[in-house]
């Protein structure tokens, strides 16, 4: 599968029901794109191990993982700022030094992580002349990738009557297969795909 798609390879090995297409590469959105996209020997991975596996969910929601990644972090003398914004990253001779945040603070570092989205990062937070000019045009003609929504809620009912022998039920109106399939639902809400889960 090295150097397919995932469509690829379904049509490669004489799969060329949309149905059955539909079935294998349902997963696709764990990888946030379209099985056009997708490299093959990725979603093999993950869907052997959804399938052959579980699909399950930490204790304590994937919140557990940031509360104990702060916890480590504090015990090896790191300070944790909440809510707390940074304004600039400041590069000196070609590498970030250190931060400014709204509060008036200034934090130095050997290195930097920033969870900001890559424009944010590179055309706000940076400032004009710190960023090469190639490096800038790439950026910009880079497409931003698909994107998702997740809503948890949590009900005082069971509803595994709904659920007989499967924990989650799509919502769409037709085949997800390429990027022109996916562009073709636009921003109309009440086309984009809905997946339901009961845990």
């Amino acid at each position: 599968f090295t150097g397919m798609t995932v469509l690829d390879a379904m049509t490669s090995h004489g799969i060329d029901d949309e149905q059955i297409w539909s079935i294998i590469s349902i997963l696709s959105f764990f990888l946030a794109n379209v099985p056009d996209l997708i490299e093959a020997d990725s979603f093999v991975g993950m869907w052997n191990s959804y399938y052959r596996g579980s699909y399950s969910f930490f204790e304590g929601g994937s919140e557990a993982i940031a509360f104990g990644l702060a916890d480590i972090f504090e015990e090896q003398g790191g300070t944790l700022k909440l809510s707390t914004r940074v304004e600039q990253i400041v590069i000196e001779d070609g590498r970030a030094t250190s931060v400014r945040t709204d509060d008036g603070g200034c934090y130095i570092a050997d290195q930097f992580i920033s969870n900001a989205s890559l424009p944010s990062t590179y055309f706000t937070l940076i400032e004009e002349g710190q960023v090469p000019q190639e490096t800038l045009d790439m950026l910009r003609g880079w497409e931003p990738n698909n994107a998702g929504t997740s809503i948890y809620l949590g009900v005082d009912h069971d509803y595994s009557e709904y659920f007989p022998n499967f924990h989650e039920i799509w919502l769409v109106d037709d085949y997800i297969f390429t990027e022109d399939d996916f562009e073709a639902f636009g921003c109309d809400p009440e086309r984009i795909p809905i997946i339901i889960t009961n845990y």
